[in-house]
């Protein structure tokens, strides 16, 4: 089945609706106050639609209500503030555009748009600054931050069982020496699962998205590209944002990849053609 029935657009623009720009915690970002969301995965809970919505436009048919949806969706992501969330997604887009199989011109205009803005907001704003740096509350150095948490988890002391097994899903931070603080969450899927689970849950995880990957390949064009760049999006999300092995959203929708490549390629496979639904 396509994402088109995923309700997470709608999931979206509720929470988005209802978020705030003035929490303790993150007073400069939004951030979902019904339920509660932080404003990582409020912006991870836009970009998916996002990615669906321009290869569908660009692969299956044009919607001035889908393209208008565009908008709404920009804006939380922008509003979140989520640097790794709106690089990737960015990069995404832009390949899904030129990737794209219908209208020529309409995909070469978009591109042409896309960079022109690009070159407009480099050159005559502070717009890409002022996000990278969150309205100068997290300069952009920051991130090396994340850098200083995994090269702890590294070189923390373990016994070979723990480096095996891991430490259990409890182990969400890890004490770091040299700093004026002494312990961090840790903000990468990859490393939590090394924490949490060891070299066995490493593997497992990795084993699972080439999984992913191979299913994904398996598809003809368009569905391919499709899932190729939600599961990019997800992956690449993940080296610097937890979630991916955790019971977090980012795992029910990286299965659900998985599965719908897995399923989708299996009846093309029987029917021999590309059966993608492209829905209402």
């Amino acid at each position: 089945r396509d994402l088109h029935s995923f309700p997470t657009r709608r999931s979206s623009d509720l929470i988005a609706a209802t978020g705030d720009m003035s929490s303790e915690e993150f007073p400069t970002r939004l951030v979902g106050s019904f339920p509660p969301v932080y404003p990582n995965d409020l912006a991870f809970l836009a970009a998916i639609p996002i990615i669906y919505f321009v290869w569908r436009t660009v692969n299956v048919d044009m919607s001035f209500v889908r393209v208008l949806a565009l908008i709404p969706l920009g804006v939380i992501i922008a509003l979140s503030q989520s640097r790794t969330t709106g690089a990737v997604v960015a990069v995404a887009v832009l390949s899904l555009i030129i990737r794209g199989t219908r209208h020529g011109r309409l995909r070469l205009s978009m591109t042409t748009a896309a960079v022109i803005y690009l070159l407009f907001s480099l050159t005559f704003t502070d717009a890409i600054r002022h996000f990278a740096s969150r309205g100068g509350t997290s300069p952009v150095e920051s991130a090396g931050s994340r850098v200083i948490a995994w090269n702890a988890v590294l070189h923390m002391d373990r016994s070979p069982m723990q480096t095996l097994s891991g430490e259990g899903l409890a182990g969400k931070s890890v004490a770091v020496t040299g700093q004026y603080w002494s312990t961090q969450i840790m903000d990468s899927s990859w490393f939590s699962a090394f924490l949490q689970a060891g070299l066995i849950g490493v593997v497992l995880a990795f084993t699972l998205v080439i999984y992913a990957a191979t299913q994904a390949f398996r598809n003809a064009r368009p569905a391919k590209d499709l899932w190729i760049a939600l599961l990019v999006f997800v992956v690449v999300r993940s080296i610097f944002e937890s979630g991916l092995i955790d019971t977090n959203m980012s795992f029910v929708v990286f299965m659900v990849i998985s599965m719908g490549a897995a399923t989708q390629a299996h009846v093309e496979s029987v029917s021999g053609r590309n059966h993608f639904h492209a829905g209402v």
